[in-house]
This record gives C-alpha cells, structure tokens and sequence, in this order.
C-alpha cells in the first residue's frame, strides 16, 4: 500500500498492520531499485516481499544438487531416443517422433515446476537433441540419397546385362531354331509323302526338337523329342540330340534299337557333363521313326515319349502300340525294342510333345490325351499341314489366353502311296 495513504488515514487503525511483516520502500520512475524479472521490471520492495511471502508459505522453487545428475540422465536419455528411436527412413514420421519428445520433454519440466516446485531444466535436453536430431536426420538423408544413386546405377547395370542377354537369347533362338528343317516334302515336289511340322518354344529358347531327312531315294527317317527343362540348358541339350539322332540313324537306317543305345549313352554323358555345371539332371523322351515310301512299312522305337496317332480316312484314330523304354539319358545300356507298323496310302501320322497334352486353361487344367484322341478322330482329312493346325488352334482355343507352360511341337507325315498324288 502507499505510505501517504497510511499516514493520511486518520485516525489510523493499528489493526491494519497486527501480525503483518511491513516492508519499507521507495518506488518511483528512475530510481535504480527496480529489477527485472519474467513479468517485467518490478520495485525492489517488492520483490522482497514476495520472496519473504514464498519462504513463509513454504512455496519456494528448489533446485536440489542430485537434481543435476536427473538434469544430465535426461539429457541422456532423450538424446538416445532421438538417435534409436526414431525412424530416420521415413522422414515425416521422425520429424513427428521428434516433435513428441519436446513436447513430452517441456511437458515434464513443466509439471515439476507447477505441481512439484522443481526447477527442472526441460531446455537443454530439447536443444540437445534439436542438434543429434538434425545431424541424424542430415545423415540419413545423405545415405538414403547415396543408396538411391547406388541403386539407379544398379538398376542401369540390371537393364543392360538384360539386354544383352536378351540380345544373345534371340540370337540363340534364332541359330536354334535355323537347325530345324523348314522345307517341308509334299506336292508337287513329292507324290509319295507329305510333311508338316510347327514348334513354339515357351520360352526364348527350349528344350523340344522335331527332325525329318531322307536316308535314300525310299526312306525317310524322322523324330521328335523333348527335353527335361527349359531355357539355354535345354536348348543346348536339344541340339545335341539332334545331331546324335540324325547322324546314328544315317549309319544304321532303320535298326533304330542300335540307335537308341547308342544316342542313350552319348545323352547320359552329355547329362552328366550339364549336371556337374550346377544344373539339374536332364534326360530326353524320344520317339524316331524310319518310313519306307515304297511299301509304307514304318520302323519305330520311343524312349519314353507320348505314343504317336495314325489318322486313317473312314475308321477311328488309334495310338501305336508298343513296349518302349525310359527316356534317354537315364538307364545305362538299356535295349530298346524296335517295332514296325504297315501304313495304308492316306495314312497320318501325328507326333507331338506333352506340351499339347499338358497344356493348362485358366482354371489350371490340362488338355489331356483324351481330348486330342476325340479331336484327331474328328479331323477333317486333309494334308498334314491342316491336320497340325487343327490341332494348334484346338489348343490355343482351350488355353484361352493362359499362360504357356511349356513347349508345344507337333510333326505330322502323310504317307500318299508309292507313285501317288497328294489330295
């Protein structure tokens, strides 16, 4: 209150100031008695009353000396959140993290000083980890950045070697593929037989082969064969069994058993070479034939491969017969049987790998051999070119778009007669 109120009272009441502590002093502009505080510049008599009310009341700040060591371990502990556990990769969720734990850390010195009266330092712990979360933040940013340009490079890397690959995986398919005859006999080149072959690898490369030549003026020899896989491995394999079928069957004509053994064991060699490269085991189903074009009288051996259709006009479609053996490139010196079927002037004959039969729709069903049987019976009679067709289109109608799974190769041989013409 102002002195000169006091004395002006009149008379004054002692009661006013019973058990009062009376502070006394001179407030004005311009004296140096004033002192500045939080709330602004304040009289130091004030200021002396309120420090002397603050100790009678017991509610004085304190600022204990193990305080520090909970100061330091705050300190501490915010700056190890702030480097741990913070997801420095996704960079708005650790800024979010980040502006938690300084709302969390000014919180917490906030409610020390209002309920507790603990003049807790909540500031240096918040500008602590400002300057690790900015290093941190600036770090990561560097190496997420670093990672980035490391993986473009790669990615660039990735697209070359792939082009490259594909490059020498057109130039593969397309040396493969050269191997394979592609002039088909029939008329009006030949009045004695007709022939038609297709082949779509499921991959750039693949492991199925047909192959048809003639060993003389009267008989023509022909196979088709599938190897186990796919890809480069099974190309190379492929071609391998090409020349070894084609060149054993020039020497030993229609004894197509001696043929056999003798392809099943360069196969298994080829085999075991291809499998010490880390390769899986690979094997080859077989199925040669050697026709005479005079008489019609067909020699035949399978090395486990899917038994051919004869298709003859009037009648139903039937398999040949016969015992066969595995594939080649499995049993050492095994004897394979040689069979011989009497073909009539018309007769189709219609090879084909399990890529027909196996085929798949959408619903992950196969083809079957049951369907192509019902199909070949119901072919229209024609050359061997629209017999193989048919077939194709079947298939490709049945797969309805799915994905190809594996290669699909069909050879068809139309045996005319001996000095017949092509219908």
């Amino acid at each position: 209150m102002s002195a000169a109120e006091l004395l002006d009272e009149k008379p004054f009441d002692p009661a006013r100031l019973r058990g009062k502590l009376v502070f006394l002093g001179v407030t004005g502009q311009g004296l140096v008695d004033s002192w500045q505080t939080p709330l602004g510049l304040m009289h130091g008599v004030e200021v002396q009353a309120q420090l002397a009310e603050t100790i009678l009341a017991r509610d004085i700040l304190r600022h204990p000396s193990n305080l520090r060591v909970v100061e330091i371990s705050w300190v501490l502990g915010v700056g190890l959140l702030t480097i741990f556990a913070l997801p420095y990769r996704r960079p708005r969720i650790a800024c979010s993290g980040f502006a938690a734990l300084v709302a969390l850390t000014l919180g917490a010195a906030f409610v020390s000083f209002s309920l507790y009266n603990l003049m807790l330092d909540g500031v240096y712990p918040v500008i602590a980890s400002g300057v690790t979360f900015g290093v941190m933040l600036v770090a990561s940013l560097r190496a997420a950045e670093a990672a980035r340009r490391s993986l473009t490079a790669e990615l660039e890397r990735e697209r070359e070697l792939q082009a490259r690959l594909e490059g020498e995986l057109n130039a593969a398919r397309a040396i493969q593929m050269g191997m394979l005859p592609h002039l088909f006999p029939g008329s009006p080149e030949r009045r004695d037989v007709d022939v038609f072959a297709l082949i779509e690898p499921a991959r750039t490369v693949g492991g199925d082969l047909y192959d048809f030549t003639l060993l003389d003026a009267e008989r023509m020899s022909f196979a088709i064969a599938d190897v186990s896989g796919k890809g480069v491995p099974a190309a190379l394999l492929m071609v391998m069994t090409k020349e070894v079928l084609r060149d054993s069957t020039a020497r030993h004509g229609t004894a197509l058993d001696r043929v056999f053994v003798e392809a099943n064991a360069k196969i298994a060699t080829a085999g075991g070479d291809i499998l010490g490269e880390g390769a899986t085991m690979m094997f080859v189903t077989v199925f040669a034939g050697v026709l005479d074009l005079t008489s019609g009288m067909l020699a035949y051996a399978s090395a486990g491969h899917d038994a051919p259709f004869v298709l003859r006009r009037e009648s139903q479609a039937f398999q040949l017969g016969g015992e066969g053996g595995p594939p080649l490139g499995t049993v050492d010196d095994f004897p394979y049987r040689l069979e011989h079927r009497q073909l009539s002037p018309g007769d189709v004959l219609l090879l084909y790998t399990d890529g027909v039969t196996e085929a798949e729709d959408v619903g992950r069903s196969f083809y079957s051999t049951a369907r192509l049987e019902r199909l070949v019976a119901s072919s229209p009679a024609g050359d061997a070119r629209s017999v193989v067709e048919y077939v194709r289109e079947d298939v490709r109608r049945f797969a309805a778009g799915a994905e190809q799974t594996d290669d699909i190769t069909l050879l068809a041989i139309r045996w005319l007669g001996p000095q017949t013409t092509a219908a």
